[in-house]
């Protein structure tokens, strides 16, 4: 197989954010005074991402040196997973923001550590799901008219993850224009 300076350039990319994240991980994890809630989305965004980088360098190995269908299945699984669960960490993290100004007094509460632990559920148990599908039979293998841009998934599979990211987007404009509103809000109070 000739060597795609595309692929080339992903596993590069991949190398250098996983490498990132992994430093963000284990500052995170090593560090108790980093075990607050906002801490711990980050800490799922870090390690989506540094899942994300190792995928894109599996990606390029695999494609390379073992090319196998099961393979790619379970490459793309990772890699849709790890997508899904970077945009999923976004969003809880710009729901944590949107709480602690909506609620600031009562943001430090016991609610909060269970709201946190509840959103990293709810984030890797739904991006574990979409990760399963091509796994599990939801993809082009059988029928290469219907893939993607993205091998093995197939153009309906792309279509729906699309929409849902720019769902998720659109949701976290919404939430950063209130963030906005209630910030000016406290600025034009305290300048009263």
């Amino acid at each position: 197989v000739a060597l795609n300076p595309w692929d080339v350039a992903l596993c590069v990319s991949g190398t250098i954010i996983s490498c990132e994240n992994a430093v963000v991980v284990v500052v995170i994890f090593y560090t108790p005074t980093f075990r607050a809630p906002m801490f711990l989305l980050i800490g799922s965004l870090a390690t989506a991402d540094l899942l994300a980088g190792l995928g894109l360098i599996l990606h390029f190995a695999f494609i390379y040196f073992l090319p196998s269908e099961a393979v790619s299945l379970l490459t793309m699984g990772l890699l849709v997973t790890s997508f899904t669960a970077s945009v999923s960490s976004l969003l809880a993290i710009t729901i944590d923001r949107y709480l602690s100004l909506y609620n600031a007094l009562t943001y430090y509460s016991e609610r909060t550590v269970t709201r946190t632990y509840i959103m990293l559920i709810l984030t890797w148990g739904a991006s574990v799901c979409y990760g399963l599908l091509p796994v599990m039979g939801w993809n082009c293998l059988k029928a290469p008219s219907s893939c993607s841009v993205v091998k093995p998934l197939t153009k309906n599979h792309l279509v729906i993850l699309s929409v849902s990211f720019f769902m998720v987007f659109a949701v976290m404009l919404q939430l950063y224009v209130q963030i906005c509103r209630i910030v000016c809000r406290h600025a034009q109070q305290i300048a009263v």
